[in-house]
């Protein structure tokens, strides 16, 4: 298992700050109350490793009440840590090349079309716990990431700031953090 998310702190505070390229409004909104996302080794960490580590098996669904992504790899000499970056890269390149719409609502339309932004950049996840595997049975590495809430359907990735990233904080208890949290509540 990896501690990755220094990979997804930076995109995610991008997106916070509303420097993030969104192919739906060249840039995506400002976040009002964007959460700092902890690593979370011994729960999501551990499920993430029992779901990637069976190599012969499909990798099951998420653990319930979570969000999962999941990338299997073709390169199977690929460093670990490149395999992990390489993932989290791709998830969040979907901002980038698919977009979030202008009102920030995750539809079931791109639900169905298997968006997983929703994951990436929804506010209220808050912890992530991941797992890279080398799969010599199948030739492929398998990176498998798990968030601790689901977001629904039908509602707001995330809340839109009206001047400034953080603008919202108090409302969930928490302060605009610095330097690498920098535009998330911490």
């Amino acid at each position: 298992m990896h501690k990755p998310w220094n990979c997804s702190a930076s995109p995610r505070r991008l997106l916070a700050t509303g420097w993030a390229k969104n192919k739906q409004t060249v840039y995506a909104p400002i976040a009002a109350k964007m959460k700092f996302v902890t690593y979370d080794e011994q729960g999501l960490g551990k499920e993430a490793n029992n779901k990637s580590s069976n190599c012969r098996a499909d990798i099951e669904g998420p653990s319930n009440g979570k969000a999962m992504n999941v990338e299997e790899i073709g390169d199977y000499n690929m460093p670990l840590q490149d395999a992990l970056e390489l993932a989290i890269t791709n998830w969040w390149r979907q901002i980038e090349t698919e977009g979030i719409p202008a009102d920030l609502m995750y539809t079931a339309e791109m639900e169905s079309a298997g968006k997983i932004t929703k994951f990436m950049a929804n506010e209220n996840i808050d912890s992530v716990g991941c797992a890279v595997t080398r799969c010599l049975p199948i030739g492929k590495i398998r990176v498998v990431c798990e968030y601790n809430t689901t977001p629904s359907t039908d509602e707001v990735v995330y809340t839109k700031a009206t001047k400034k990233p953080c603008s919202s904080c108090a409302q969930i208890q928490k302060t605009c953090g610095t330097h690498y949290s920098e535009g998330l509540c911490v």
